[in-house]
């Protein structure tokens, strides 16, 4: 009598690129940790930046229109999300998500801001040390330049 046989499930040969070994490569070649923070919406990004400029005793005008945390109002197209200002101080900015892009009628608002002497910067979610930062100190110190 014969025995059946059984088929073992053979692990695939392994190619150059799965065995290849970092520690074995020189630090020239490797590439850069990077560390992966989460993803978080524009809207999330918004309110947390508002919530910051408020608590570091900014008033705060919220741009109005499709998109934004608080309703809608019509207002020329491509002006800065947010208007801040504190003790003689004032700060435009423009609010992206990691990968937004500024279209051209914001691009136009904020070279028309600069120009006047005042910053009109854009804000990303991983800009938020600066951020916060900026909005923390006494006296804001931003270099403006057309």
């Amino acid at each position: 009598m014969t025995t059946p046989r059984t088929r073992v499930a053979r692990a695939p040969k392994p190619t150059p690129h799965a065995t290849h070994n970092l520690e074995k490569q020189p630090a020239s070649k490797r590439k850069p940790a990077t560390v992966k923070r989460p993803r978080i919406s524009e809207r999330d990004f918004q309110k947390q930046v508002i919530d910051l400029a408020r608590t570091c005793g900014w008033l705060v005008e919220h741009k109005y229109g499709q998109g934004s945390v608080l309703g809608s109002r019509a207002i020329d197209t491509g002006f800065p999300d947010l208007v801040l200002v504190r003790g003689g101080q004032i700060i435009f900015a423009e609010l992206k998500g990691s990968r937004g892009k500024v279209s051209e009628a914001q691009d136009r608002w904020l070279h028309a801001l600069t120009i006047t002497g005042n910053p009109a910067l854009v804000w990303r979610p991983e800009d938020m040390d600066d951020i916060a930062a900026i909005l923390a100190s006494p006296a804001s110190r931003l270099a403006v330049s057309a």
